[in-house]
């Protein structure tokens, strides 16, 4: 089924925030910088509260504070990574930073995806149970469970507590093509794990009736490739009307998916 191409999304939060962090460590400012740590904390709350207005007035203001500032040839740019190979957030307050994964870029990805860009999800607070959320009888969230989800993804999902911010990264189909091809075009270690599941879920809790989002709610695809025992499916989330489907099918059949089909990858 043709489905039409999604408008351009205009700057994320995530890009936002990763620009000014950029700029923070081009132009260091331990006093600026100490208003940034308190500003990023509220901005992390807006985004787990799922308040779009806040945080956009949050990275305005973090803008601000580095808005002019002068270049200095002496200052060197500096990359701040963990042992993971993370940039990470100017933040160095004690709550939890999400962390943004370094890119490892495809140079045939341009063809066939285009880069959106990070997306931050969570943190999780508390226990996430996958039967729970992933259910027909969801009250908070309309689902619809069909393929072959169940069998081949759910029914090995258990729970998961207590996650920090993690970033992911999301493309868009620029033309018609295979689970093989796109994940050709993806970084290296593109695939989720069982038990990131809360991560799919955190996505569509922030759009539960086709708000505007990370996640196309226009009857496109959103696909993740996720590893189950020795399989990696593609699980495909997509809305109809104000429900959201979830479906699931094993790799190795030649069909292709829709230009304009959206694609996330766990780790740069």
């Amino acid at each position: 089924m043709e489905h039409p191409n999604p408008n351009k999304q205009s700057e994320s939060a995530a890009d936002a925030m990763n620009r000014l962090h950029n700029l923070a460590s081009e132009h260091p400012d331990p006093e600026k910088d100490e208003i940034a740590k308190k500003l990023l904390e509220q901005w992390e709350k807006a985004q787990e509260e799922g308040n779009s207005d806040e945080v956009i007035r949050l990275i305005g203001e973090i803008e601000k504070l580095y808005d002019g500032t002068p270049g200095k040839e002496e200052t060197k740019k500096k990359k701040k990574e963990t042992p993971e190979g993370k940039v990470t957030f100017f933040s160095q307050s004690g709550g939890m930073a999400a962390s943004l994964p370094e890119q490892n870029p495809n140079p045939n990805a341009s063809r066939e995806l285009k880069e959106n860009g990070a997306v931050i999800v969570g943190p999780l607070k508390g226990t996430f149970i996958s039967e729970k959320f992933f259910n027909d009888k969801n009250k908070n969230v309309k689902i619809c469970i069909e393929g072959d989800f169940e069998n081949s993804v759910l029914k090995s999902a258990g729970s998961v507590s207590e996650q920090p911010p993690t970033a992911i990264i999301s493309f868009t189909l620029a033309k018609a093509i295979d689970d093989s091809k796109i994940r050709s075009n993806l970084p290296k270690n593109h695939v989720f794990d069982i038990g990131d599941l809360w991560m799919i879920a955190d996505l569509i809790k922030k759009q539960p009736n086709g708000e505007s989002g990370d996640l196309l709610a226009d009857g496109n695809a959103n696909l993740f490739y996720v590893q189950v025992g020795a399989s990696v499916p593609v699980v495909c989330v997509y809305m109809d009307g104000s429900v959201w489907h979830i479906l699931a099918w094993v790799l190795g059949c030649d069909a292709r998916w829709d230009d304009g089909s959206r694609v996330f990858s766990r780790h740069g």
